[in-house]
């Protein structure tokens, strides 16, 4: 796999995803199209400029900003402001059209906020305001959400923002939902939350999606799914604040002798924010909030948490440990120490003339160990010969001049392969890894055989990583045959992968459609018969 391909396969996967998802930020949409329209114009030329340019431009105008921007999330959400204000303040100038002009300055308010200063944070939020532009209502829901004057800014989402405002925007739908909750009024909040899922659907604001839970479940008093949104999707939330949120959901469950103390603990912060907070929260008489909830809340409720399990089950980017996922660990450890192997021998044994002093049978080994790309890679005509070793030690194998292919098969195991060992467990994930991929190189080696191809050369782990795409696959449509949504949505997108990749294989010689395409079938059958017998 050439390097060149790799580059625009993620350029065009990633502004594709941006045009289906960016519909209202004008910034990146024109940046994502203009990408698109060069790379098409190049390509057509033939022009030797295409994949520098391209890539330039990709990076400069999506591939760092992304980065940028998540880093700014992480930052904010662990309420390290000034920082964040820092990489804000680059993010601006590469898109001041979609909102992010005057964000430092709302970080820095945020800053002085978290410092105990209201007044020098207001004093900086106040002349921002504006119900016209992006910064303008972000200023306002700060400037409403460090006083928590939750019932003034009920008046202003209502009577003044547009309902997508109201239900789409981050900042503006964040506090809206916040500030139903905390005014007790719990099945408007449930209906508001349902609904912004189902606008999710078209605006791709994950974001939200996981606020909106973790307020329909602190509100309800559901504290376990809070703790598992904090284990998962708001894993990088400050200390702080998960300890107010489980507490605030601990309170609203009627477990006032957990949550009183320790809303008084938190009142050692300086915070302006956490401290409007608890001063509201200590004015409220205590209640056991489902219980005000009516047949239609307690329904949406219910679908919340159904959702919530379903997504612990089908979300391949819950994090794993190694004690859950050993087997993977292991295969990429032994990929690139197969891959570093040759050049440690030849810069550590052979020029250091280490060999001369190496006894029978060690030195004819380690001579061997050198030439595995000769005797480990695929090559049809030697495995019918006799090279029976040849399709399970092809798969370790990676194009020794040129990193990207190891580097981008090992960051795609460790992402499919993760998820398959971690629903299938270590046993029946090797079972179907190995399967896959020895399996989609002997099918490779007869079709190549078939065609007068036989003396062709095949390496790499990607019929087995398809193979595990394909595992995911059954995973999904056993979950979809049951019922359970998130596995209908992630099954649709393994769709769009595989048509993406079988695209790219087919104006790619230098990669193995049918090795991946085999892989993909023969790990789809290999999981549909795994997952048989398992709930």
């Amino acid at each position: 796999m050439s390097i060149e391909i790799v580059i625009l396969q993620i350029v065009t996967i990633s502004c594709i995803a941006i045009l289906l998802r960016s519909k209202k930020n004008q910034g990146w949409s024109f940046v994502a199209a203009s990408i698109l329209i060069i790379m098409a114009i190049g390509w057509g030329l033939k022009a030797q400029w295409t994949v520098g340019l391209v890539s330039l431009l990709w990076t400069i105008g999506i591939a760092l900003p992304i980065f940028l921007m998540s880093q700014i999330a992480k930052l904010r959400s662990q309420e390290k402001y000034s920082p964040a204000r820092q990489i804000a303040n680059v993010v601006r100038l590469l898109h001041p059209r979609d909102g992010w002009w005057n964000y430092p300055q709302t970080l820095q308010a945020l800053a002085l906020a978290h410092q105990g200063n209201l007044n020098g944070a207001l004093k900086l939020l106040e002349p921002m305001q504006s119900i016209d532009d992006y910064d303008g209502r972000l200023a306002i829901a700060t400037i409403h959400s460090l006083q928590a004057k939750w019932y003034a800014y009920l008046n202003i989402a209502e009577t003044q923002l547009t309902k997508a405002q109201r239900l789409d925007e981050a900042s503006s739908a964040g506090l809206y939902l916040r500030s139903l909750g905390e005014t007790r009024q719990l099945d408007q909040l449930l209906v508001a939350v349902r609904e912004c899922h189902l606008r999710s659907g078209k605006t791709g604001n994950n974001a939200l999606v996981l606020l909106s839970k973790l307020y329909a479940f602190a509100f309800t008093g559901q504290t376990r799914e809070v703790k598992q949104l904090f284990n998962t999707g708001l894993k990088d939330y400050s200390s702080i604040t998960k300890r107010f949120w489980i507490a605030t959901s601990d309170w609203y469950a009627g477990s006032f002798e957990i949550a009183n103390p320790e809303f008084q603990a938190l009142k050692q912060f300086p915070s302006c924010e956490l401290n409007s907070s608890l001063e509201w929260r200590s004015l409220q008489a205590p209640i056991r909030s489902f219980q005000l909830l009516n047949l239609e809340s307690r329904s949406i409720l219910q679908n919340l948490q159904r959702m919530q399990e379903e997504d612990l089950k089908y979300n391949p980017r819950n994090p794993t440990t190694i004690r859950q996922v050993p087997l993977t660990y292991a295969i990429v450890a032994v990929n690139c120490l197969v891959y570093a192997l040759p050049f440690i021998i030849y810069y550590g044994v052979i020029r250091s003339d280490i060999i001369f002093n190496l006894q029978p049978p060690i030195n004819s080994i380690v001579k061997g160990l050198l030439d595995i790309y000769d005797w480990g890679a695929l090559v049809p005509d030697q495995l019918f010969s006799g090279a029976w070793w040849q399709p399970l030690t092809a798969m370790f194998l990676h194009d020794p001049s040129s990193i990207v292919h190891l580097l981008f098969n090992m960051l795609g195991l460790m992402i499919v392969g993760a998820f398959v060992e971690s629903r299938l467990g270590t046993l029946r994930y090797g079972i179907a890894y190995f399967t896959s991929g020895i399996g989609s190189m002997i099918l490779l080696a007869i079709l190549s055989r078939m065609t007068g191809a036989g003396n062709m050369s095949a390496i790499g782990a990607s019929g087995a990583i398809m193979g595990m795409i394909g595992v995911m696959a059954a995973i999904y449509w056993k979950g979809w045959r049951k019922g359970d949504l998130v596995a209908k949505q992630w099954l649709r997108s393994i769709g769009l992968i595989v048509i993406l990749q079988t695209a790219f294989d087919a104006v790619n010689p230098n990669v193995s459609g049918v090795g991946h395409l085999g892989g993909l079938f023969i790990g789809a059958l290999v999981g549909a018969g795994l997952l048989r017998n398992q709930d």
